[in-house]
């Protein structure tokens, strides 16, 4: 990304005011937010809840399950942020305010994107010292390379969830069908095909591979038998999980937030998500 360019969706962005909004509307207390206070509350005595046990057992639990656990909560926090940030701007009627607005297209996806990353980006941090306390006393011992791999596509997979939930909002009409539609995504990629494929080859060992090969939850058991020393089920290294993955995460993400900017250029209200043909002008 060339200067020019972050300044542009970053520094000098207008919707970096996302990050605020973002902060407000999840993560504000007081009056008016008694929804908000139950649901922090909550999450601060799991938390707590996730320390003592932490504390408790560090020895037995492996730093990579617990970022087996955040890729998971990942997977859910992410769509929950972001599945309203297009189409809600569209069902609230702001969406024709926000066009008026001196933003760009990519101004508008850059900030919506970073205001969530924001949200993630604190889960991870507060995921990370529960993590580092197991990496230092379990007792089977986890080499930092898969540790650093584990948490590598974790993060990466968490920026693909931001870019893909996006991606789907700005091409719906209503914030629930980009829910669902995100979802119904995650489901089928996550599970429903690895889940076919196995039963489809009486769960030949190749095709799974290559069928869960870009599935984080997969890569990271892969990454806890590298760590333990051993192979996965058809004899490949474990090694060649972290780098691939990652570079994919991250490189389909930068694809679906190009190709969200492009679905805001030809949108036309909430009605036009493709460009028109010369045929139809």
């Amino acid at each position: 990304m060339t200067t020019t360019s972050w300044k542009h969706l970053v520094t000098d962005n207008p919707m970096l005011v996302e990050i605020t909004r973002t902060r407000r509307r999840f993560m504000s207390l007081g009056a008016g937010r008694s929804v908000n206070s139950g649901v922090i509350a909550v999450l601060i005595m799991c938390y707590l809840g996730l320390l003592l046990g932490v504390l408790r057992f560090r020895e037995d639990i492996a730093p990579i399950g617990l970022i087996f656990a955040q890729t998971a909560i990942f997977t859910i926090l992410a769509p929950a942020l972001l599945h309203g940030s297009i189409a809600g701007e569209r069902e609230r009627r702001s969406w024709d305010i926000l066009m008026a607005a001196p933003v760009s297209k990519a101004q508008i996806v850059a900030g919506k994107f970073l205001g969530a990353l924001t949200v993630l980006g604190i889960g991870f941090a507060l995921f990370l010292f529960p993590t580092l306390i197991t990496l230092a006393f379990y007792r089977g011992h986890t080499p930092i390379v898969p540790f650093l791999g584990a948490e590598a596509i974790s993060a990466s997979f968490g920026i693909l969830l931001c870019a893909l939930t996006i991606f789907l909002s700005a091409r719906a009409r209503r914030s629930f069908m980009a829910l669902g539609t995100t979802l119904t995504t995650l489901l089928l990629t996550l599970l429903a095909i690895p889940g076919l494929v196995a039963t489809l080859t009486m769960g030949n060992d190749v095709a799974l591979e290559f069928a869960c090969y870009f599935n984080p939850f997969w890569a990271l058991v892969a990454l806890v038998r590298l760590s333990d020393g051993s192979h996965i089920s058809n004899g490949m290294p474990a090694l060649v999980y972290g780098l691939p993955q990652v570079a994919f995460y991250l490189g389909f993400s930068a694809i679906l937030l190009a190709w969200s900017i492009n679905t805001l250029i030809f949108a036309d209200n909430d009605v036009k998500f493709k460009p028109r043909k010369a045929s139809d002008a």
